[in-house]
């Protein structure tokens, strides 16, 4: 959400757009918090929750054509539909290990899509919106895997 000044040796400089778009993330961000006072926990996961989807309409909308983009929606996807496959295909006791190996997954999943985001840096330079979308996609990942290990169905 920067852009580049003229000269090559002058640092990124901030624009009105991403001052306008992160002020817009924070007032959205402020009532989803408060929307839980008792459990601060909730709270966070929402906010969490929110600044994806947020950053993903503006990754998606920004640059349409972008694997950078429509990678991560597939990949927060994917740990849905595995979980409700697993419910209904998997006997019980394997059933455990196929969640403890979509939480491995997870760490693979993550590097590819910082190693993605780091081709993108090289190429157009940083992208807070684009980052956060890939972490949070990331995050949605592991606690979708975490869920299902630790909550009894």
């Amino acid at each position: 959400m920067t852009a580049l000044t003229n000269s090559p040796t002058k640092s990124r400089r901030f624009t009105i757009k991403a001052l306008l778009f992160w002020t817009a993330v924070v007032i959205g961000a402020v009532p989803v918090a408060m929307a839980e006072p008792n459990f601060p926990i909730t709270a966070v996961f929402f906010v969490g929750i929110y600044l994806t989807v947020v950053c993903g309409l503006a990754t998606l909308i920004r640059i349409p054509r972008s694997l950078d983009a429509w990678i991560p929606l597939a990949v927060a996807l994917t740990p849905f539909v595995l979980f409700r496959i697993g419910i209904y295909l998997l006997p019980p006791s394997l059933y455990s290990k196929f969640l403890h190996a979509l939480l491995f997954a997870g760490l693979p999943v993550g590097i590819f899509l910082l190693v993605r985001n780091v081709r993108r840096m090289r190429r157009n330079g940083f992208s807070l919106t684009v980052f956060v979308y890939h972490l949070g996609v990331w995050l949605v990942w592991i606690g979708i895997s975490l869920a299902g290990i630790f909550i009894p169905i």
